[in-house]
């Protein structure tokens, strides 16, 4: 093999080392049964995937859908891009995705707001529910946004706007045998990444709630769904928290 093939096959292999890692540092925490955070997470994505599947050719505005579904983009995008380690490229997406969740809050508890967004065009939507105007408007009704202001900044200016390389791990030169991670600090960053994208899933299948008609089949299932992921995420974030190596750093804490 040619060393530029090696270098890019080596990319891959790297990846594949890290995901096991990653799901190695889940399980370390994951209870069993109805505590199961994998199986309660993945069981809330199915049925926001059903619910966003308009089918083919669908022409529809269908507003709470459409954010939705950018939610459970997001959301994916995170999980794909931290498993692989690349949390830092995970993060200046889970800016978005935190304007996304503010904006679900919103709606979720204001039935007018809710019914603005769903008659507006998609020029008015853009116009009244830009992130900033959604801070302000959850700040005025006394809720707490999914991500203030101050976090929107580090993210963006540690995440996005990168202007360190300190904390960008998954990669190694060419003259690196193992790669550079050290356990804790990155274990924790990525624990804190998962439960975050576990409590963005329950936000959006709350919103879904608000939108759902009282006849919907699926509120039961809901209902089922939300109980258990709660109290898988709340198991997930107790055992963490029984673990003296954990790092409680600011940055660490992106649920907030």
């Amino acid at each position: 093999m040619t060393a530029g093939r090696e270098f890019l096959n080596d990319i891959g292999v790297q990846s594949d080392k890290f995901q096991r890692m990653f799901f190695g540092w889940i399980e370390s925490y994951n209870g069993e049964g109805d505590l199961d955070i994998l199986e309660a997470f993945g069981e809330t994505m199915i049925f926001l995937d059903r619910f966003i599947d308009c089918g083919w050719w669908c022409n529809d505005d269908h507003a709470e859908k459409h954010l939705v579904a950018t939610c459970v983009s997001r959301i994916r995008a995170i999980l794909h891009l931290t498993a692989l380690g690349y949390p830092s490229e995970a993060l200046a997406i889970h800016r978005t995705l935190g304007e996304t969740l503010n904006l679900m809050a919103l709606l979720t508890s204001s039935p007018d707001e809710l019914k603005a967004y769903r008659l507006g065009s998609r020029r008015q939507r853009k116009k009244k529910f830009s992130a900033a105007k959604v801070r302000g408007m959850l700040k005025r009704e006394c809720l707490t946004p999914r991500q203030s202001a101050s976090m929107h900044r580090v993210l963006s200016n540690d995440y996005l706007h990168l202007n360190t390389l300190g904390h960008i791990f998954a990669y190694r030169t060419s003259h690196q045998e193992e790669m550079p991670v050290l356990p804790y600090f990155h274990r924790d960053l990525c624990m804190s990444i998962f439960t975050s994208l576990v409590s963005a899933a329950d936000t959006a299948i709350l919103f879904w709630w608000t939108c759902a008609r009282e006849d919907d089949s699926d509120i039961r299932l809901a209902h089922a769904i939300i109980e258990r992921a709660n109290k898988a995420w709340f198991a997930f974030i107790e055992k963490r928290a029984q673990d003296p190596t954990v790092e409680h750093a600011p940055m660490v804490n992106v649920a907030q």
